[in-house]
């Protein structure tokens, strides 16, 4: 990890390498987890490169938290901070007297990381049938295939309000086969996706509480005839957490 900050604490740079042994592949590989540079302007803050974005409530149950997961970490028992990935991203974060804003420009798609199949058990709907051609057909072939995020928040006492906005694509793909009784091939394709949502969090009386909400309109297939894509949706979330004694919450 090499991190510095200029003398007049306007500008910063961040880097942060994983090197580590495989030992089920017997391979030694390199992974750049973080790597930006910050820069602030009066009541502007820009960062720029690979970055972790963390929004939301929830413990490991994510709404307006739409940025890509790793669960191939999450199940084979890396640490925690591992299920969320480091996307290469432009945020501005703003801040005025009556509300602070959070912009995110995602130039290159980044979809959602799954366990692989030579190293955990996944079930396949078309094991039985021979030569399946799949494709994987991903966003970034049309100018506006970027993803955008922004989120609007501020403190009211001791409660934090957010908004959230984001359009851009579904992080799970969609399966869709030339044929329902006889494939010969299968493509996996990324659903346009918009997310509309709210969140609160707090406490009182010691005992911390959240909620949060969010619409996930499935651009795509609004009318819900579609079987190979989601269908539209509201999520809700809600939790309370409270010490109740030594190690014991």
């Amino acid at each position: 990890k090499l991190s510095e900050t200029s003398s007049d604490g306007n500008a910063a740079f961040l880097l942060k390498s994983d090197f580590y042994h495989d030992g089920l592949d017997g391979k030694d590989n390199i992974d750049l987890r973080e790597g930006f540079v910050d820069y602030s302007v009066g009541f502007a803050d820009f960062r720029l490169g690979r970055q972790i974005i963390t929004w939301g409530t929830g413990d490991m149950m994510f709404i307006n938290d739409v940025f890509p997961k790793d669960y191939n970490a999450f199940f084979s028992g890396k640490p925690m901070e591992y299920l969320k990935c480091p996307v290469d991203s432009l945020k501005m974060e703003l801040s005025f007297d009556l509300f602070s804003a959070e912009l995110v420009v995602i130039p290159l798609f980044s979809p959602n990381t799954f366990p692989s199949a030579n190293r955990f058990y996944l079930y396949n709907p078309f094991a039985s049938v021979l030569g399946l051609t799949t494709e994987e057909k991903k966003p970034g072939q049309r100018v506006w295939d970027g993803e955008f995020a922004a989120r609007l928040f501020r403190y009211i006492g001791s409660a934090d309000l957010s908004l959230y906005a984001y359009r851009g694509f579904y992080k799970t793909p969609g399966m869709s086969a030339d044929s329902m009784t006889s494939p010969t091939s299968v493509t996996y394709f990324y659903p346009d996706l918009s997310v509309y949502g709210a969140s609160v969090s707090g406490s009182v009386l010691d005992i911390v509480g959240n909620l949060e909400a969010g619409y996930y309109d499935s651009r795509n297939d609004r009318k819900g005839t579609d079987p190979t894509i989601e269908n539209s949706k509201y999520k809700f979330l809600t939790g309370i957490r409270k010490e109740l004694g030594t190690d014991l919450t």
